[in-house]
């Protein structure tokens, strides 16, 4: 229907009016300065929110290299501690096995030494 009430088609970025539908062209035209206006004044909006959503952007890529270079050195400093338990690993492992020849050379010895004192007496 011509006689419905819409809205200007540039209602969102400022323009209140509501027309009939067969006076929208007329109001389109009668209107175009303040409509390229309001075009003008939205698009400086925009351009501060894309510049700070770019500073936001360049943080935002400086932090992730520097946490990328972090981690590279933790990861670096994992594979040495990993290498160092690696040799401590086997250290342990080989004084475990001194230990036990140890243990079983004090058990000899011991026995020996008992053996001796009984058949001394």
């Amino acid at each position: 229907c011509s006689y419905r009430i819409v809205k200007c088609p540039f209602a969102k970025i400022g323009c209140p009016t509501d027309v009939k539908a067969k006076d929208l062209p007329d109001h389109l035209e009668q209107n175009s300065s303040s409509h390229l206006l309001l075009t003008c004044n939205r698009m400086m909006e925009y351009e501060n929110v894309f510049r700070k959503m770019n500073a936001k952007i360049d943080a935002v890529e400086k932090e992730n290299l520097y946490l990328k270079q972090q981690l590279s050195a933790s990861i670096d400093k994992l594979g040495t501690v990993a290498a160092g338990v690696r040799v401590n690993e086997k250290k342990c492992t080989s004084l475990s096995k001194d230990m036990k020849h140890a243990e079983s050379y004090m058990k000899t010895t011991t026995k020996k030494l008992n053996d001796h004192e009984t058949s001394t007496r």
